[in-house]
């Protein structure tokens, strides 16, 4: 135990070194060899922090914070496996309707339709995502950032900004995926005018923030290299402008949700077809609801000086938010694709069933031919 508190002791940077010495001088009434003591003393932690903040570049105190720690045997926190664990069940969350969506079209002849397009390109976009959720969890995020190497720290920022501007566009093509099925379902009215404008909107915005997410740093590549203090640059409120794009995709999730609900209840339809066009949208419901919950890794993020470990709620909770909106989508074809299966099977039973069964001519013939 001595031998590792002399060789943490040691690693420690100059600056580190010269805090400790005025902690140990002026806020603590421990032996500088106690350990312990020291470990479990606040007003000697307290200064300890405040100096290294105040002396020693990021990376000093990175290091600094990492050896106390490790030295006060600290628990080390992670929660990568989190990470791994929603990316694995999302994109089988996600597969499973999206690949039913894709057999029904197949059945039905309509291979290259613009729904199928569309469908293609959500699943390029949340495979990335999927894989880069495997990268991040890889390069640390899920730890504290004192625990990770520097390197990592700028490429878990360097993927967060690339998963920022796939999130924004990703949902904004769900919300079109809604806004389309509409159109084909009412098909003429008012309310195809007013999906229109609807869609015009949503295509606008989503190049507005999507433009302000890439380039909200100058230069760009500020977004990722700003955390050590080594490198010049400015950055727009990041903040600002991701509190701004959750505001108005809550908006537009329940304006989309909402749209078709009073026309649907004038049309003539059965208790069976709107109880399942209810379901759809209380799945919708749903989604906005985890968009609400994401607020709170938000504000957790805007005061946050330990990245690398606080991302992991909007990680989560963006991949779920996406991961659920796609399988909603897909839920009119996985009916459709179900109630055929059903059809097939009761078909094949039906058949098995006159094959195995003698008719009623054959039963006579064969009594006749015995007597």
């Amino acid at each position: 135990m001595a031998q590792n508190s002399n060789n943490s002791l040691a690693a420690l940077p100059q600056c580190s070194v010269t805090c400790m010495a005025n902690a140990l001088a002026h806020n603590s009434t421990c032996s500088p060899s106690n350990t312990t003591c020291l470990c479990t003393d606040a007003l000697f932690q307290n200064a300890m922090a405040a100096c290294t903040t105040a002396s020693c570049t990021v990376k000093e105190s990175l290091t600094t914070l990492n050896l106390t720690n490790t030295l006060c045997n600290v628990p080390v926190r992670d929660r990568t496996d989190q990470i791994r664990r929603i990316a694995i069940v999302g994109i089988v969350l996600a597969a499973v309707p999206a690949t039913m969506r894709f057999i029904q079209h197949y059945r039905r002849g309509l291979l290259f339709t613009g729904d199928d397009l569309q469908l293609n390109v959500r699943q390029a976009i949340l495979i990335t995502v999927t894989v880069m959720s495997f990268l991040l969890a890889h390069e640390g995020l899920g730890r504290d950032i004192w625990t990770i190497p520097f390197h990592n720290i700028t490429m878990v920022l360097l993927y967060m900004w690339v998963m920022e501007l796939l999130y924004v566009f990703y949902l904004q093509l769900i919300k079109l995926a809604f806004l389309f099925f509409y159109m084909r379902l009412f098909q003429s009215g008012r309310i195809i005018s007013v999906i229109y404008v609807a869609i015009a909107v949503i295509v606008l915005t989503s190049v507005i923030f999507t433009f302000c997410s890439a380039f909200q740093c100058d230069p760009v590549n500020f977004y990722w290299n700003e955390w050590d203090g080594e490198h010049r640059g400015q950055c727009l409120d990041t903040n600002a402008i991701i509190w701004a794009n959750a505001g108005i995709n809550i908006v537009f999730d329940l304006f989309v949700i909402l749209l078709p609900v009073w026309k649907i209840h004038q049309m003539n339809m059965s208790k069976r077809n709107k109880f399942q066009a209810g379901l759809m949208f209380l799945v919708g419901i749903l989604i906005t609801t985890i968009s609400i919950v994401r607020l709170q890794s938000l504000v957790v993020y805007g005061r946050s000086q330990n990245p690398t470990y606080d991302l992991v709620g909007i990680v989560f909770y963006s991949m779920l938010e996406g991961e659920i909106a796609v399988f909603c989508v897909c839920m009119p074809q996985m009916r459709r694709l179900i109630l055929d299966l059903f059809a097939i099977l009761d078909l094949r039973k039906n058949k098995e069933t006159s094959n195995t069964t003698p008719s009623t001519s054959q039963f006579h013939t064969s009594q006749l031919t015995r007597s």
